[in-house]
């Protein structure tokens, strides 16, 4: 019992590390889009014409605060891809060290190439449940850098 405990422990730090890359890839994704909603900002904030004075005190810095904010942002974005591109190799190392073939290929795919399980069941020619049981297998074989052993 305690053996299936410890187990199963191992199978979700695993995963939970393997799981860092989608989501790390998810958090790049939604600065990109805040980027974009920027420069769409940016874009209308400097090509916006009126014949009538604004109301109130108009700021003359606006444009150039929303352009600071989008640099610092694609910064932000620049340093989470370098990040991702590293961790992305420390996980391919780390599958790499799986014996099976089949095992590699379905981690591979879940957490490098983000699909989904239907995805790569069809991609191996498996059954959806047989994915499932290949990859709790693959879980075990995962050795996370830096655990002591």
């Amino acid at each position: 019992m305690k053996q299936e405990t410890e187990e199963e422990e191992k199978r979700m730090e695993a995963k939970a590390y393997l799981e860092q890359a989608r989501n790390i890839n998810i958090q790049i994704d939604s600065k990109l889009e805040q980027v974009s909603s920027l420069r769409q900002l940016a874009i209308k904030a400097s090509s916006t014409l009126s014949p009538v004075p604004p109301s109130g005190t108009p700021n003359p810095h606006r444009l150039e605060e929303t352009i600071a904010r989008m640099m610092d942002m694609e910064h932000e974005v620049d340093e989470a891809i370098d990040g991702l591109i590293e961790l992305k190799a420390d996980i391919m190392k780390a599958i790499s060290r799986i014996p099976d073939a089949r095992e590699r290929v379905i981690l591979e795919l879940r957490y490098l190439a983000f699909k989904d399980w239907a995805s790569i069941a069809d991609a191996l020619g498996l059954h959806v449940r047989q994915v499932y049981r290949l990859h709790d297998e693959a879980l075990k074989h995962i050795e996370i850098p830096g655990e002591c052993h």
